[in-house]
């Protein structure tokens, strides 16, 4: 049996005018030869041409922020369903896609818009809207995207003509907001959770951590008390096929996320984040769902940033495509193994986890790096930085 959570989300369609199927639909990123990002207005007109051009997608708000600046939500699918009640009977998978959480860390947001879009009107994905029913998020932070400045996050590569903040007008981080719910985007996020039950959810970000020559970096969800063969297949499975599926079709190199323990030292090791369920990846993880953080990497140039980010979701909607079964029988054996312990059937395993603390990986793990020399800079948190020479 499969056990899903319906509650009342409302879903308001978008009108669009119809536009010529010859036109080239591009992003503000392809338009301005990735010297730029999108204000949410820019991707609004975006969805809405996507909608106005396709069957397979419907279009509607996930909700508003403080400020009211309306936050849209693609659903993707052949059928596209108009909402959560559709899927009950259906086998395929439902995915979630959310980027510009942090709204200075813009590449998801680019990506997922080409990826819909290519998705939508081409034949490069084909297959994927047969098996699964894809909803994206694309400009979850949409008061602090729109705060675009030259100025902000500029170590990073790109793009020239600014990005916007990682905080919301609020002054409000939403992805540490995933227990309080103080925001109204992590309050609209945890609804369309309750109502649609994505099987993954999928988190763009970018670091700005330890220099690396991988463009991209990922992690699974962390906090023990998620139901262990979630978290084991999340860990052990999901993630390294598609580490290797993004090599072998987008030739780009990826590694779990983390830092140089001791920047002065790398050899001292790689560490990762924490356990704490107010990340969006640990909270989803909690909720016996598989969940995938991205984190580009910042000094990558934009153009690598975007096109990385698009290829390694590909990647992971082709896993969910090959291992369909297998995730909706995980997932269904996740709630029932919850439900037998809420019923006292399972008292004996009711274990939860109150504090833990990282080990080391069974192997060692091979970062490509470069060798660092000492910046005499008051000014700058960075104490080293690298040259050109590569080191791993």
């Amino acid at each position: 049996m499969k056990f899903r959570v319906l509650s009342a989300v409302a879903l308001l369609v978008l009108a669009s005018l119809p536009a010529s199927a010859d036109d080239e639909l591009l992003t503000v990123a392809e338009k301005s030869d990735y010297t730029a990002t999108s204000y949410n207005a820019e991707v609004i007109d975006f969805v809405r041409e996507l909608a106005s051009r396709s069957n397979d997608v419907r279009l509607a708000w996930l909700g508003r922020s403080t400020v009211g600046n309306p936050i849209p939500l693609l659903i993707l699918g052949r059928p596209a369903p108009a909402g959560p009640a559709e899927l009950i009977g259906d086998d395929r998978l439902c995915v979630f896609i959310q980027a510009n959480i942090h709204a200075g860390e813009v590449e998801g947001k680019e990506a997922v818009l080409m990826l819909a879009r290519d998705i939508l009107l081409t034949d490069k994905h084909a297959g994927l809207l047969e098996e699964l029913v894809i909803l994206i998020v694309p400009n979850l932070n949409t008061e602090g995207n729109d705060r675009i400045d030259p100025d902000h996050r500029r170590y990073q590569g790109g793009p020239e003509k600014g990005v916007g903040l990682r905080y919301t007008d609020q002054g409000y981080d939403i992805n540490r907001d995933w227990i309080k719910l103080e925001t109204p985007e992590a309050r609209s996020v945890v609804a369309l959770l309750g109502a649609w039950d994505p099987a993954i959810l999928v988190d763009c970000h970018t670091t700005n951590g330890s220099h690396h020559r991988h463009p991209i970096t990922y992690a699974p969800a962390y906090n023990p008390s998620g139901d262990a063969e979630v978290l084991r297949y999340n860990a052990e499975v999901l993630m390294p096929d598609v580490d290797t599926r993004l090599k072998e079709a987008y030739g780009y190199e990826a590694i779990p996320y983390g830092n140089f323990i001791d920047r002065e030292d790398p050899t001292k090791g790689w560490g990762t984040f924490s356990h704490h369920p107010r990340y969006t990846t640990n909270y989803v993880g909690l909720r016996n769902r598989l969940a995938v953080l991205i984190e580009t990497y910042a000094y990558a140039d934009y153009r690598t940033r975007v096109l990385s980010n698009y290829g390694y979701i590909e990647a992971i909607l082709r896993h969910c495509v090959d291992n369909k079964d297998k995730i909706a029988e995980l997932v269904e054996g996740a709630d029932a193994r919850s439900y037998a312990r809420a019923e006292g059937l399972d008292a004996g395993r009711d274990r939860i986890c109150l504090g833990a603390e990282h080990t080391l990986l069974p192997e060692p793990l091979e970062i490509l790096s470069y060798e660092f020399e000492k910046v005499d800079d008051p000014n700058s948190w960075m104490r080293l930085r690298p040259t050109e020479v590569h080191k791993t």
